[in-house]
């Protein structure tokens, strides 16, 4: 039985997580308020300037992952979490003694940007790393849902804040109070130890179906505890259904045990009683280390050859591109087609209570959906790109209505499922590579955010043309996840199909066993392999 404490401590990390993204991306998608503060107090600045403030804060919040996904493999999740609360503070107070633009540039944007991807990269691979199969889905979903529920509650403290004491007053607060929460908490945010990874085996042994436990055995129990036989034709029917996720075990296995053989067929006598010299123990440990830091590049560098990977990065781009718009031109948009500033924030509120609907909806579910996980990004692509067109041909109030919510709707699912997707398409083995290339697709796609709306107003004087290019961007993301879930598809039936690989269930007197022999062109791919290896 799995340890009820482990299993615990992973959800007190995932609700730290949480709180800390309350903070950090609560501060950041706080720009929509701070962004009409700005364009008063900074009159004549272009709206593209204004936005890039947001953009590159956005931008580096993810872009830094190539920096800090090294770092916290080697120095540990713990350091470079509380490196970056200490970031993010310094960002958000410096922003408050800034003069102009180019210096909050640097404050808002590049340290308290660059300083809360320090909190939030770790801290989301520590949330897989608890839950690496078993509710990967749910805890994901639950610690990013702190990001609309902090700009739930961050939002309207700081619009009275605004106008009690001012914007920077404001912030200054508001940095004391992220310092003084966040920091303790630093102290919980630790790796799994080195039996957690077997104790989640057992757990997850302890959740298969009964008729899929007891298939080694040839028989099942019911709930009189009877044991009925299943037949032969079952069993092989069993494992050629569920071939996408054991032929892959099973190959590693075969290919072990080949290349073995390969190697051991000339056998010399005279080496049976060779003994190697020792090697002196710093001499291993500098290999081990040379081979360590090899081994970290080569498997960043490896998933670059993945045509699934191209598809997921450029839609992940274009998604983030769109959503973010919503998080720095969005308040400018609703006072410039007529709105008040405090009816403009209590729609910005309405559109945060539905992503975080959205949110709670993919930590309830998205675990245990009817179909594959990636074939929501498209429908919800679809979807985000028919309001956006919508409110570019109407601004009536009923319209407004319908943009907020498809795209707070939108904004929930595209920051919250793609964790979950990586899993599904990549597998959780290669969760680190994978989700520091989703957070320089995020961070590109937040760095440009700024330019589709701030050219579009500057060049027009209305968002118009802007909800129009939107519309097109999330049409293109769709198509693309689309063809991510479609060659997923193929890729998986290619590598379960049994045409070069032959499956036969035969029954021992320890009950049925599963063989898979090979075909030709397999062992012509082995032998090369050895030849390559050799």
């Amino acid at each position: 039985m799995f340890c009820d404490w482990r299993r615990h401590y992973g959800w007190l990390v995932t609700g730290i997580c949480h709180l800390q993204f309350v903070f950090g991306f609560g501060v950041i998608s706080s720009y929509v308020l701070l962004y009409v503060e700005l364009e008063k107090e900074m009159k004549g600045s272009s709206a593209m300037s204004l936005g890039w403030v947001a953009s590159v804060a956005w931008g580096m919040s993810a872009l830094m992952s190539v920096v800090t996904s090294p770092l916290y493999e080697r120095f540990g999740h713990q350091k470079i979490i509380i490196t970056g609360v200490f970031l993010t503070f310094l960002g958000i107070l410096g922003t408050t003694f800034a003069p102009n633009l180019w210096v909050m540039y640097l404050t808002f944007g590049v340290i308290l940007g660059g300083g809360f991807n320090f909190v939030y990269n770790p801290s989301i691979n520590l949330v897989t790393a608890y839950f690496p199969k078993i509710n990967c889905t749910r805890a994901t979903a639950l610690a990013s849902m702190g990001a609309p529920v902090g700009l739930l509650v961050i939002l309207p403290l700081l619009d009275i804040g605004f106008h009690l004491v001012g914007w920077r007053n404001s912030y200054r607060v508001l940095a004391g109070v992220y310092l003084l929460l966040t920091l303790p908490l630093c102290y919980f945010m630790m790796p799994p130890g080195p039996t957690y990874l077997q104790q989640i085996s057992e757990a997850e042994k302890e959740s298969i179906p009964e008729k899929e436990k007891f298939i080694s055995t040839g028989s099942k129990s019911d709930d009189d505890g009877k044991r009925e036989e299943i037949s032969s034709e079952d069993k092989k029917e069993h494992y050629k259904n569920n071939l996408c996720y054991t032929m892959e075990t099973i190959n590693e296995h075969y290919k072990t045990d080949y290349l073995n053989h390969k190697t051991n067929e000339e056998h010399i006598p005279e080496m049976d009683n060779f003994i190697p010299p020792a090697e002196s123990s710093d001499t291993k440990q500098s290999e081990e280390k040379k081979e360590k830091y090899r081994h970290d590049w080569q498997k960043y560098i490896s998933i670059l050859w993945l045509p699934q990977h191209w598809l997921y990065f450029f839609g992940l781009m274009g998604s983030t591109l769109a959503a973010v718009f919503n998080s720095i031109s969005l308040g400018s948009l609703l006072i410039h087609n007529g709105y008040t500033e405090d009816r403009a924030t209590f729609l910005i509120t309405g559109m945060i209570i539905a992503e975080l609907l959205a949110r709670v909806l993919v930590a309830a579910f998205g675990d245990c959906l009817p179909c594959a996980r990636t074939l929501i990004l498209p429908a919800t692509c679809g979807m985000a790109g028919v309001v956006s067109l919508l409110l570019g041909f109407y601004s009536e109030f009923p319209v407004v209505i319908l943009y907020l919510a498809g795209t707070g709707i939108a904004r929930g699912v595209m920051f919250a499922l793609p964790y979950g997707v990586a899993v599904e398409v990549f597998g959780a083995e290669k969760s680190v590579e994978v989700y520091t290339s989703m957070l320089v697709a995020f961070g590109l796609g937040g760095l440009l955010a700024c330019i589709v709306p701030g050219l579009s107003f500057d060049l027009t004087g209305s968002y118009t043309a802007s909800l129009h290019i939107c519309a097109g961007i999330w049409i293109v993301c769709g198509i693309l996840y689309l063809a991510l879930y479609i060659t997923h598809r193929k890729t998986t039936a290619s590598t379960s199909a049994v045409g070069d690989r032959r499956i036969d269930v035969i029954s021992t007197s320890e009950g049925y066993k599963v063989l898979l022999v090979p075909g030709e062109s397999m062992k012509t791919m082995l032998d090369a392999d050895l030849a390559t290896t050799v």
